[in-house]
């Protein structure tokens, strides 16, 4: 089995403060235990050859609703959670400021790289998002998708984040939140040409889980991680992001995630 995350809720030790970086090259050192180092080179092949245009179409009703909000000539997206860039790249193509919020060092530098690539200038922020972190009133929308919430472990964490987020966003923004549907994580192997995937799930209790996964690419283990997480009710999030300033603004689901949608209060 892969080692946990050092610090016991499904992350690897921080910088001591967020660190902002426009390049891969200008990231720290990693970190032992960095999560999802190992799967991030994998991350874009593994889930297009596993799972092909599904994978994309969980971030289609965020990017639908974020694109037809009213903003003005520079509006600025907050992707929280960013992964490898499945929101932030087509926002910053559509022309969007884009800050991306990443605590694994190597999934954010997979997305610089991407960026990079595509000619495309993106914000990143390794570590938590904290206040402070993007200035006051600047932010048009901010996204939260697949299940980001979820590795969010402790309750007074999350209103935290959702106090950052409130502090960052201009009152006429909306926040995008797609938390993971309770019963989704399960014991369960998936395969494609050249990809396979098998997921263990142990059950601590009030939502909270120990996740394995581990990773083949033409039979080789190439990832083999945990991942503590905590998956909340629809409610329990509408709880913690309420504590957090925000008040709901809509509800909509696309078959596999909910999306929930939440304005300053």
């Amino acid at each position: 089995m892969g080692a946990p995350a050092a610090n016991g809720r499904g992350f690897a030790p921080e910088p001591p403060s967020g660190v902002k970086v426009w390049r891969s090259a200008d990231l720290p050192p990693a970190l032992a235990g960095d999560l999802h180092a190992a799967f991030a080179p994998h991350y874009d092949a593994f889930y297009e050859d596993v799972y092909g245009p599904l994978a994309a179409a969980v971030a289609e009703p965020v990017l639908v609703r974020v694109r037809a909000m009213k903003v003005g000539a520079s509006p600025c997206a907050l992707d929280v959670g960013a992964g490898t860039g499945r929101l932030a790249l087509p926002l910053a193509a559509d022309g969007w400021r884009v800050i991306a919020v990443e605590k694994s060092r190597a999934m954010l530098a997979r997305l610089l790289d991407k960026a990079t690539t595509a000619g495309l200038r993106i914000e990143g922020w390794l570590g938590e998002l904290r206040p402070g972190a993007v200035e006051p009133a600047s932010v048009d929308a901010i996204v939260m998708t697949f299940g980001v919430v979820d590795y969010v472990v402790v309750d007074d964490d999350l209103v935290r984040l959702a106090l950052a987020c409130r502090e960052a966003a201009k009152p006429t923004a909306r926040l995008f939140v797609q938390p993971t549907p309770r019963g989704y994580f399960a014991d369960v192997t998936s395969s494609g040409r050249r990809y396979s995937g098998v997921v263990e799930v142990g059950d601590r209790g009030s939502g909270r889980v120990d996740l394995r996964q581990v990773v083949t690419l033409d039979g080789v283990v190439v990832v083999d991680e945990r991942i503590a997480l905590k998956v909340r009710s629809e409610a329990q999030v509408e709880r913690a992001f309420r504590a957090g300033g925000w008040q709901p603004a809509g509800r909509e689901h696309d078959g596999i995630y909910p999306l929930l949608v939440f304005e300053p209060a």
